[in-house]
């Protein structure tokens, strides 16, 4: 990760956001850093093995999409919102909040209707943009973890089990 974003840095590219194995910039630098990559180190940027980087975005009906916004409101917290001739989708981030619950809370919040497609991309209409940029803005907005689609366990000094019926995750940026 170091050589690609010191190489980025070195020829001006800007990275608006970066994590252990991915980084977010203009789809216009992926070339030009693509070829001082090659120049620098000898080997290619792009690619599903090993060292190599290749887009997050899964296809949005067929079509490869390209995010036209993205607010990052904290490590491993953002969303993308994509654009393709298949239409608009969004691909979201919360550490320790499943993107069903995600999806829910903004539904709830916004009065609105965005659900998570089998591609893992939320569809619907912009509540989940507006939880994001809520939570930008510094607004801490609570998740119920045990209204989602994975269940959560409560391990009992007795060695029994419960399902948990409530499971809160309060997330400020």
């Amino acid at each position: 990760m170091n050589e690609v974003m010191c190489t980025a840095e070195d020829i001006g590219i800007d990275i608006m956001y970066q994590d252990t194995d991915s980084m977010h910039l203009y789809k216009d630098d992926l070339e030009p850093l693509r070829e001082e990559f090659k120049k620098r180190y000898n080997r290619e940027l792009i690619g599903s093995s090993m060292g190599q980087f290749h887009s997050d975005f899964a296809t949005v009906s067929g079509c490869t999409p390209v995010a036209m916004k993205s607010i990052f409101v904290m490590k491993k917290g953002y969303i993308d919102k994509l654009v393709s001739d298949g239409g608009v989708a969004y691909h979201c981030r919360m550490k320790g909040v499943p993107i069903d619950v995600v999806a829910m809370v903004a539904s709830e919040r916004y009065n609105g209707k965005c659900w998570v497609g089998e591609d893992g991309l939320v569809y619907g209409d912009d509540s989940i943009e507006k939880l994001y940029e809520d939570l930008y803005n510094g607004d801490t907005i609570e998740f119920d973890l045990a209204k989602g689609s994975k269940p959560s366990f409560d391990m009992k000094g007795d060695f029994s089990v419960e399902t948990k019926k409530k499971f809160f995750r309060k997330i400020k940026a």
